[in-house]
């Protein structure tokens, strides 16, 4: 099976974000790293509003967008985390796929839950 990365680092997270610099985020490995078989090239994180960080005043973008796959795929691997706990099945993201044709697709990614291949 042949893996492909995304180029995400448009979307990355600055320095200038409050949690980025306290070092929360500063622990995620730069480098090639297999997780459960599949290979992501891990770089910067990309962080979202949530509602805790909005709580603590740490203002992230609501929404990410422009992340090109740019070929077809069979499957989609999303190497995603959370900066805090919650219970499992507690919405996290809204993942929303615009294809080259016009269609969408979305999907929800909830805390605690591991979407196996269909």
């Amino acid at each position: 099976m042949r893996f492909v990365s995304l180029d995400c680092r448009a979307s990355a997270l600055r320095p200038r974000w409050t949690l980025y610099r306290r070092g929360n985020l500063r622990c995620c490995p730069k480098e090639r790293r297999l997780f459960h078989g599949v290979p992501f090239q891990v770089g910067e994180p990309i962080g979202l509003s949530g509602i805790e960080s909005t709580r603590n005043g740490e203002l992230f973008p609501s929404e990410i967008s422009g992340i090109q796959v740019g070929t077809q795929a069979k499957r989609l691997h999303f190497l995603h985390g959370s900066i805090s706990a919650d219970r499992d099945g507690t919405p996290m993201a809204k993942v929303v796929l615009r294809y080259a044709g016009g269609a969408t697709e979305s999907f929800r990614l909830g805390y605690g839950v591991i979407r196996a291949p269909a």
